[in-house]
């Protein structure tokens, strides 16, 4: 399973290149894709005054996902994430931990073009 970072969600939205092309390989394959409700709530939120088309877009392309919603496992994976950054004088914004933690929970590579989600511990991510 792969779980489409907000990054992704926007860029899909703005119909960017990279991101059509990697829609399209994904879908050809089969491969299950999701996203968090995190990155629901971020992309509602950032695109709230956006052209209509380009929020249409994204609301339909979100209709096709599964989304994924946190619990109390998500969470403590989110803090274990952090509590192994910090030790290495790292730190993730704390909206990309709780993604973060949902998706090491459900054992899913996040597709992202965000830096911080690529070096959470514990988490595969695919850049693109």
């Amino acid at each position: 399973m792969l779980v489409a970072d907000t990054t992704f969600l926007i860029d899909v939205a703005r119909g960017l290149p990279e991101a059509d092309a990697v829609l399209a390989e994904i879908e050809s394959s089969g491969e299950l894709l999701a996203t968090t409700f995190i990155s629901v709530v971020e992309f509602l939120r950032g695109n709230r005054h956006a052209p209509k088309a380009r929020r249409a877009r994204g609301l339909e392309f979100m209709n096709r996902l599964v989304v994924l919603d946190g619990d109390l496992e998500s969470a403590r994976l989110a803090a274990q994430a952090d509590e192994a950054l910090t030790a290495k004088g790292a730190s993730v914004p704390l909206i990309d931990l709780l993604i973060a933690g949902i998706s090491i929970r459900v054992g899913a590579t996040i597709l992202t073009r965000d830096r911080d989600l690529q070096g959470v511990p514990g988490l595969a991510a695919r850049p693109y």
